[in-house]
């Protein structure tokens, strides 16, 4: 069962167990997620910042936890790639590229073309918020990313929060 992005319905159920604090319900069927439609950047994304930022909490070791983050968000990232070149209409999957591209400490000006290339295409105020969102989960993340401070501060400048 897909919703109308094309996503797993299943989606929706692993936000709310994500947002009620149930992190290891929330990787259970973003995991689902991923399984129905593996090339989904969506649920890779999503299981890459639940290990990255909660990973303890799901039951891994630290280290466990960050090369489970690291998998999901290479996963995340190419299947982003793939999507855009199949149509590069979608600002969402600018955001996986901005977000895995983050965790995986990838030159900052990659990062700021992605970021670019989101504006672009005019997203929502409330969509912008959901992209920050993440970037803030992962600011208080165990082992906060590289440039997240940076990436965080342009993407405010450019919908025009700073």
């Amino acid at each position: 069962m897909l919703d109308i992005s094309g996503e797993s319905a299943f989606g929706a159920l692993a936000g709310l167990f994500k947002r009620q604090g149930n992190y290891k319900g929330a990787a259970k069927y973003y995991e689902h997620c991923l399984s129905i439609s593996p090339r989904s950047s969506y649920a890779a994304n999503n299981l890459g910042l639940l290990y990255y930022r909660w990973g303890e909490r799901i039951g891994l070791k630290p280290e466990e936890a960050l090369e489970k983050a690291r998998e999901y968000f290479q996963q995340s990232k190419a299947n982003a790639l793939y999507a855009v070149k199949l149509s590069s209409a979608d600002y969402w999957r600018f955001f996986d590229l901005i977000t895995a591209g983050t965790v995986l400490n990838e030159p900052f000006d990659d990062i700021e073309g992605h970021i670019t290339q989101v504006f672009n295409r005019k997203p929502l105020k409330t969509d912008v918020d959901k992209l920050l969102g993440g970037l803030e989960e992962l600011e208080k993340a165990p082992n906060p990313p590289k440039y997240i401070d940076r990436v965080i501060t342009e993407v405010k400048q450019r919908a025009g929060m700073s």
